[in-house]
């Protein structure tokens, strides 16, 4: 996943996840889906989504889940100007309710957990619960998982072939003689130039005082 402000955006991305890999379903099966979390991260998260900027796609659970299950994934390439400007990702983000969950909501904070109800077309209703998001120590991720995470964010800085070889080398960082490989392929790495992006202009606030 991209930052991670929230740990129940990526729990509750993880539930659909694992809900397609568990029942073999796509997006376009999707009637509706039910979000439940705690009442402190509904207040976070749950907000109704229009698609506006990165930092807000990245702020909503809706966004989360559905760009999940459209693309099988909630790394950096799926929060982008050009992916939250999707209309099918928007019209199936309207059909995502966010609830707070009484029983999600007595185990916060020691738990980020989250419920995530889908009805599929055919009549099917699945549910999962996660309570610890992917990358927490009772929820470790897996070698593969962890290397698609870091080349999603390296080569979103330095490009796909430079954060390929880094992986190699840190992959074997604990076994390797010396870490003069990695320094130098480290030194060699440039950062890409982004594009800058225009700002929203600031909207007037009342004083309500």
């Amino acid at each position: 996943m991209p930052r991670k402000g929230i740990p129940s955006d990526s729990v509750s991305s993880e539930n659909a996840l694992e809900l397609i890999a568990e029942h073999g379903f796509s997006a376009a099966d999707v009637r509706s889906v039910t979000i439940g979390i705690s009442r402190v991260v509904e207040r976070q998260t749950g907000f109704s989504y229009m698609p506006s900027t990165v930092l807000s796609a990245q702020m909503s659970i809706r966004y989360n889940v559905a760009v999940a299950l459209l693309d099988r994934a909630a790394l950096i390439e799926q929060f982008t100007e050009a992916r939250i400007a999707d209309p099918v990702l928007n019209e199936l983000i309207s059909r995502i309710d966010v609830e707070v969950d009484l029983e999600m909501d007595a185990v916060y904070p020691e738990k980020y957990a989250g419920i995530v109800k889908i009805v599929l077309n055919d009549g099917r209703r699945l549910r999962k619960r996660v309570d610890y998001s992917k990358g927490m120590p009772e929820n470790r991720m897996t070698t593969a998982e962890l290397g698609t995470k870091f080349n999603s964010l390296a080569a979103a800085s330095v490009g796909e072939e430079t954060a390929a070889g880094l992986l190699t080398e840190l992959a074997g960082i604990f076994d390797a003689a010396t870490v003069v490989p990695l320094v130098r392929r480290l030194g060699r790495a440039t950062v890409e130039p982004k594009p800058k992006t225009s700002l929203p202009p600031l909207r007037q606030v009342d004083d309500v005082r």
